[in-house]
């Protein structure tokens, strides 16, 4: 999983944590499950956001919903 497009390898990175609404990762499986690579737009609430100098960034959103996704 990545949280933004693939260009290249990062050599570290961090990811949101999601929550989704009811159903919504089910609707994932079925649009996006055995590919190897599917592009995801979600939306929901960002929840929480902690930006440090020392560590990665924290990022929550919850409610989240696919609107469109591609593989």
């Amino acid at each position: 999983m990545a949280a933004f497009p693939v260009q290249r390898g990062a050599p570290a990175g961090w990811l949101p944590t999601l929550k989704f609404a009811p159903g919504q990762f089910a609707a994932l499986e079925a649009r996006c499950g055995g590919k190897e690579l599917c592009d995801v737009t979600i939306e929901g609430k960002l929840e929480k956001l902690q930006v440090s100098g020392e560590l990665p960034t924290n990022l929550e959103l919850t409610g989240v919903t696919i609107v469109d996704a591609r593989g």
